[in-house]
């Protein structure tokens, strides 16, 4: 094969394929990665009754998905005092302890669970620690931590609560927090509840950037017992230390609260 040859074949070869070189992502959408597929093999085909099919679906899923996120834009630009608004969700586990040690690869280590609550209105954020020797993440440490949230946060005149949260049912849509929702109304503590279920996948919501803020600097430390991820300045700016409720500032482009609850 000569040169000219092969640099015909090259030539073709990047006409017929697309290939793009992007950025590793995470947590990509099922649907849209299906659709995505499905749209390049109709471009491939030149079928152009696929091509409108496929492009109109992902245009709909993609309107969908931003519905929640234009709401919580919008419930920033308008606040009402008389709603409170948070969004929840967990961390992944994080490690104990993190002394980037080889021989940490092949040891047990203790698992440290982070539920994060996120006021949408003041952008302040709670995190909730609990090793799982103490606790897991299924839906009675949810409701714990949310019974302790609305007892801390909520003000008098705080008559809706609206929750954005994703869609897990062992922690979070399930009939226990339901019921538990309902007997809050029952019991006066709010007059309306409302939840916000994010399209699966597309759910990246304020209290998750909080969680990227602490993943980012915690590969930067070692960690040697649950208070380190507190009390680390480079993670946290300590208010009160004497406080049994200790108040902490993550210094990121979301400034946000934590506090750790026992």
């Amino acid at each position: 094969m000569n040169e000219s040859s092969v640099e015909e074949t090259i030539e073709e070869f990047l006409l017929k394929i697309t290939i793009s070189l992007l950025p590793p992502r995470k947590d990509i959408c099922t649907y849209c990665a299906k659709n995505n597929t499905e749209l390049n093999e109709a471009k491939l085909k030149e079928d152009d009754a696929l091509i409108k099919k496929f492009t109109t679906s992902k245009i709909l899923h993609l309107r969908h998905a931003q519905v929640c996120f234009d709401l919580l834009k919008s419930k920033k630009k308008n606040p009402d005092n008389s709603e409170l608004i948070i969004c929840f969700d967990f961390e992944k586990k994080l490690l104990l302890p993190v002394t980037n040690i080889s021989d940490e690869y092949y040891k047990r280590q203790l698992w440290l669970h982070n539920l994060g609550i996120n006021n949408v209105l003041s952008n302040q954020a709670t995190m909730l620690l609990l090793t799982e020797n103490f606790a897991h993440k299924g839906p009675n440490e949810v409701l714990t931590a949310l019974e302790y949230y609305i007892n801390m946060h909520k003000k008098p005149d705080s008559h809706t609560l609206k929750i954005f949260c994703d869609n897990c049912f062992p922690q979070i849509k399930n009939r226990f927090m339901f019921t538990y929702l309902g007997f809050s109304c029952l019991a006066n503590i709010f007059e309306e509840i409302v939840i916000y279920y994010p399209i699966p996948e597309h759910s990246m919501i304020p209290i998750d950037r909080c969680f990227a803020a602490i993943e980012k600097r915690r590969k930067k430390e070692k960690i040697d017992n649950p208070h380190s991820y507190i009390k680390k300045r480079e993670f946290y700016k300590l208010f009160d230390e004497e406080s049994s409720e200790v108040d902490n500032k993550i210094e990121d482009d979301d400034n946000s609260e934590t506090e750790d609850f026992e």
